[in-house]
């Protein structure tokens, strides 16, 4: 068991607040999971005042609901949320895009042919957590070659939203391989500096991530709902 009161960098109670979100972003505690605050406070080593202060921040940052006596859970994922996300990743990544083919240097195009490869090799090994790790990475050295701070910070923000969203687009093998190729479309477009064409790529991606993750989430729910029937 890991010993959170070692790491002395943070104070104790952002140490857990990170830890929880990060097993709800990555999928570890999955939608509608109860959060039992005895064995979350056993598993860190620590009482159970910092776990609930983290399940609170967590809670006000919508990904734990809170439901009175019935203890607290996993926020699940709207179909809403999917689109709405998706709707805006679409439209500024595209214009990133779009700027990216054009001022992109050499330096950004060898950090860009980096990261492909770790995210290859990540791909190629199925490893879901390096892949949407390297995934991620690579799209913001897209949106830092365009030198724009301001649409740097606005994708930031929707990436961070979307991350919970990422990791269910992994969720079948064959994903793995389609991502591989739409990375190397984008890619190629932001290369021959074909701005049109790079948008169109990055918008094409988007919404196959869009799809896939709709379908994980269909699939979450109805599992979540026979469930519930049982």
């Amino acid at each position: 068991m890991k010993d959170w009161n070692d790491n002395m960098q943070r104070p104790l109670r952002e140490l857990v607040y990170l830890n929880l979100k990060r097993k709800i972003l990555t999928g570890e505690f999955p939608p509608h999971m109860r959060l039992m605050e005895v064995e979350l406070a056993e598993e860190m080593n620590v009482s159970r005042t910092p776990i609930r202060e983290a399940v609170r921040t967590l809670a006000s940052e919508g990904l734990v609901q809170i439901e009175g006596r019935h203890g607290s859970y996993v926020a699940p994922i709207s179909m809403d949320e999917v689109l709405e996300i998706f709707e805006v990743r679409e439209n500024l990544e595209g214009i990133a895009c779009y700027y990216a083919a054009q001022r992109m240097d050499e330096e950004d195009r060898q950090s860009l042919l980096r990261m492909m490869k770790m995210f290859e090799v990540a791909a190629d090994r199925r490893e879901k957590d390096a892949a949407v790790e390297w995934d991620t990475k690579l799209h913001q050295c897209i949106v830092r070659s365009t030198g724009n701070n301001l649409l740097y910070k606005l994708i930031r923000i929707t990436q961070e939203l979307s991350m919970r969203i990422r990791y269910t687009c992994y969720e079948e093998p064959e994903h793995f391989d389609t991502m591989k190729e739409q990375h190397r479309r984008l890619i190629q477009a932001l290369f021959d500096g074909d701005a049109e064409r790079a948008q169109k790529e990055l918008r094409l991606h988007i919404r196959t991530l869009r799809t896939y993750a709709y379908e994980s989430i269909k699939r979450g729910e109805e599992a979540a709902a026979e469930k519930g029937l049982e």
